[in-house]
């Protein structure tokens, strides 16, 4: 069997290593032959642990010996790329899964939170704090109550929550959801009767 090695003592093989952490120790990687689609033959080094790859090193500074040994890990390219694309589908899909998961169950806690006899407390402080007047336009009568931020919810100072008319929340409401900055909206005639 060839020391796979002399490669990595011979030549500057960092330049060609796989962009893993665990292929940076010399007995953590070994030389693979890759083929092309159109048959022809590559050479890497890849990593033992992650399978990563590293660019290909030049047949030329392999020797015989050294080609046989990485043709014993021959891998076909374009096989590998479509098993790496569907793994990063794969991948993709769990995330959004995931994702949408955890948005559902905020969301679950959140409604509940809102239905529960803490929030019903500091929703008629923040009412009568405010006089129960809208706060955005100064006019209409407030039944509603605003969070200006999401940072503290299920725990929110009542700093954080401001009495508002149906029509001005639903405003604000839409805003938020469309990504306008705070500092915008005044501009937008936010609170206008």
């Amino acid at each position: 069997m060839v020391d796979p090695m002399n490669f990595f003592e011979r030549e500057d093989w960092a330049k060609h290593k796989p962009d893993c952490v665990c292929a940076d120790e010399a007995p953590g990687i070994r030389l693979i032959a890759g083929v092309l689609s159109n048959g022809a033959t590559n050479y890497y080094i890849q990593c033992v642990t992650s399978g990563k790859r590293g660019s290909a090193v030049a047949k030329s500074k392999l020797t015989e010996a050294e080609r046989r040994e990485a043709d014993r890990h021959k891998i076909n390219l374009e096989q590998s790329r479509e098993a790496a694309s569907r793994m990063y589908d794969d991948f993709a899909i769990q995330r959004r899964d995931a994702e949408e998961q955890r948005r559902r169950a905020w969301w679950y806690a959140y409604d509940e939170y809102l239905n529960s006899a803490e929030w019903a407390r500091r929703r008629a402080a923040v009412l009568e704090r405010d006089n129960r007047i809208c706060q955005a336009c100064l006019k209409a009568p407030a039944v509603q109550v605003h969070h200006t931020t999401y940072r503290h919810v299920f725990h929110e100072p009542l700093f954080d929550l401001v009495a508002v008319c149906i029509g001005c929340h639903d405003k604000i409401t839409g805003l938020d959801r469309q990504g306008i900055p705070k500092e915008y909206r005044k501009a937008l005639d936010i609170g206008a009767a």
